[in-house]
């Protein structure tokens, strides 16, 4: 009897042992794992309480910590490189398909007129095949400077590919989207960079296709903004060609829109 009273209390105390053991070590361990596995950044491991320890644990977890800061640093780095076109310090590509959509959604929102603006340099090619690819360079670099200085703080502005830029800006007004986009023109044009390639101009210009949404939108077979952003994009390359094929230097506005 007295050997299993001691065994019965060998057991328990061992019990005992092996809760503390698994909370105060195992348990840390185990949801610092997890957060590993997660993915998450920095800012989730906050409300972490073994950071505040003063053993190995709180060692290991701060320890993790820091290596989560540097990892943020340096995507953070990572993410704003491949935000920005090197060239003209506009938005890229990528940039573009990661914000076009929650700021049409946000814009529509508040009841603006949202206009998607596709520019595209005028027979740029030739540019490059009389100037050479360097002053082409510099080129973009002056129309996308020129671009940055008119958009607006609130306007998305982006190199899309080559001589090609997207511009997304929202108004109250239909009419100011019409004049931002003609004064663009102007500007461009009243640059005066010689462009012999570009006749009857003689000087670089920009051919404009845009396209125009509004809430109403939204009700009007299109289930989603993606779907409503692409559509936009589509008419407004179409004004583009448009401006291509009627003399280029001009700007078409497109309010129709299509699934």
């Amino acid at each position: 009897e007295e050997i299993i009273a001691e065994a019965i209390v060998a057991l328990a105390i061992s019990l005992i042992l092996i809760g503390w053991v698994s909370h105060w070590i195992v348990s840390p361990l185990k949801s610092l794992a997890e957060h590993m596995r997660s993915g998450e950044s920095n800012s989730d491991l906050k409300d972490f309480t073994e950071l505040n320890r003063s053993d190995e644990i709180g060692q290991l977890a701060r320890a993790y910590q820091g290596l989560l800061i540097k990892l943020d640093n340096q995507l953070n780095i990572l993410r704003t490189k491949s935000d920005t076109d090197p060239l003209t310090g506009l938005g890229s590509r990528h940039k573009y398909s990661r914000t076009a959509t929650p700021f049409l959604k946000r814009h529509l929102a508040k009841g603006n007129y949202v206009g998607l603006i596709v520019c595209d340099v005028d027979n740029f090619k030739a540019f490059n095949d009389i100037y050479g690819h360097t002053e082409g360079d510099n080129a973009l670099s002056q129309v996308g400077k020129k671009i940055k200085q008119l958009a607006r703080d609130s306007d998305l502005a982006f190199r899309y590919g080559g001589e090609e830029f997207v511009i997304f800006c929202a108004r109250p007004e239909a009419e100011q989207l019409a004049n931002f986009t003609e004064r663009l023109r102007r500007e461009i044009e009243g640059m005066a960079i010689t462009h012999q390639g570009n006749q009857p101009y003689g000087i670089v210009t920009i051919s404009v296709g845009g396209a125009i949404a509004e809430r109403q939108n939204m009700y009007q077979g299109f289930n989603t903004h993606q779907e409503l952003q692409e559509a936009m994009f589509n008419v407004a390359d179409k004004a583009l060609y448009e401006c291509k094929q009627s003399g280029r230097n001009k700007v078409i506005w497109s309010s129709k829109l299509d699934k």
